[in-house]
């Protein structure tokens, strides 16, 4: 009886206990590495518009310094 009551704790659904936890930890680390790949495209993506208003706006400096006749930045 203790045997069959043993042989029940290490199965789910017909699963062994060891292959489930195994497979658990599989989707576990692909979905860390998803969430790893999907943090660093935001982070870029953040930078690249970062770096373009920094560019609009120097660009737009430069063009009120031309205007006002003053030193040119280029």
């Amino acid at each position: 009886m203790t045997f069959a009551v043993n042989e029940n704790d290490q199965m789910q659904n017909g699963v062994p206990k060891t292959e489930f936890e195994k497979s658990l930890q599989h989707i576990s680390e692909q979905v860390r590495l998803m969430d790893q790949q999907l943090t660093i495209k935001v982070e870029n993506n953040i930078l690249l518009h970062f770096q373009h208003q920094q560019n609009e706006i120097h660009f737009i400096e430069v063009m009120v310094e031309r205007m006002k006749g003053g030193p040119s930045y280029t």
